[in-house]
C-alpha cells in the first residue's frame, strides 16, 4: 500500500474546492465529487482505498463519501489546503464530530483506509432542490450544492 503524501492532499483538496460539495441532509452529512470522465474518481478512489462504487446520472459521474469517521479523517487533511469551500468543508467536520461524540464514538478512525464505506446511488430524485438542509442549531448553515449544476 501507497503512502497518502501531502501532494495528494492538496490535490484533492482543489479538487473538492472544484468539483465537490460538502453537503449535511436530514439523513447525514457527505462530500460528494462530480466529474464527467470517471478516471479522475477512479484514482481518488484508488487513492484513498475506498470500496465505493461510482454512480452515474446523466452525464456525470459520481463519487459520494457518506461514512462520517471517513469523513473526519479526508477533511481534517484537506482543510488546510482548500480555498474556496473551507466554511463549507468546516460545517461538515463539526457536524460529523458532533454526532459522532452523541453516538459514543470517541475514537474516530486513525487510518481512513481501515473502513469501507458503502456506496449510496443519486437518481434525479434525490437531487436537492434550492439546496435545503437540515438544520439542528446555528452553526449549520446552508450549503450550496454547486455540483448538481449541469
Amino acid at each position: 500500500m501507497n503512502e497518502v503524501g501531502e501532494l495528494f492532499w492538496a490535490y484533492l483538496a482543489g479538487f473538492a474546492d472544484g468539483e465537490g460539495c460538502f453537503r449535511v441532509y436530514t439523513r447525514g452529512p457527505g462530500l460528494t465529487l462530480a466529474q464527467k470522465d470517471p478516471a479522475v474518481l477512479e484514482y481518488i478512489k484508488a487513492e484513498l482505498e475506498l470500496n465505493l462504487k461510482l454512480t452515474f446520472s446523466g452525464a456525470v459521474w459520481y463519487l459520494q463519501i457518506n461514512r462520517q469517521d471517513v469523513l473526519v479523517r479526508i477533511i481534517e487533511h484537506i482543510l488546510p489546503y482548500m480555498q474556496v469551500k473551507n466554511a463549507d468543508a468546516t460545517v461538515v467536520l463539526e457536524h460529523c464530530r458532533r454526532r459522532l461524540q452523541e453516538r459514543g464514538r470517541s475514537h474516530i478512525c486513525t487510518d481512513y483506509r481501515q473502513v469501507r464505506p458503502r456506496s449510496t446511488p443519486v437518481s434525479s430524485s434525490q437531487r436537492p432542490q434550492g439546496g435545503k438542509m437540515m438544520s439542528t442549531g446555528e452553526e449549520l448553515r446552508r450549503v450550496s450544492f454547486a455540483c448538481w449544476k449541469s
